[in-house]
C-alpha cells in the first residue's frame, strides 16, 4: 500500500545576522500543518519537518532517502 510522504525544510537562523529569515521556520511548520490537515494532500500521512539546527545536511539527506524509500510511480 502506497503512503504519501512530504518533507518540508526551512532555515531561519544563519551565522550572519543579515542572512537571518525570522519567519521561515514558523512558515514551514504552518505549511506542514496545512499539508497534514483534513484539507491537505497529506491528511493522515507522514509530513516530516526540519527547521534550523535540525536541518543539517545529514538530516536532510536522510529525510529525502526516507521520503523516496519504497516510492511507487503510478
Amino acid at each position: 500500500m502506497a503512503t504519501n510522504r512530504a518533507l518540508v525544510v526551512g532555515i531561519s537562523e544563519y551565522p550572519i545576522a543579515a542572512w537571518r529569515l525570522p519567519a521561515v521556520a514558523g512558515d514551514v511548520r504552518e505549511i506542514a500543518d496545512l499539508l497534514g490537515s483534513k484539507h491537505g494532500s497529506f491528511h493522515g500521512h507522514s509530513v516530516n519537518v526540519l527547521t534550523d539546527d535540525k536541518a543539517t545536511k545529514a538530516a536532510v539527506l536522510n529525510a529525502i532517502r526516507e521520503v523516496f524509500e519504497n516510492a511507487v510511480v503510478d
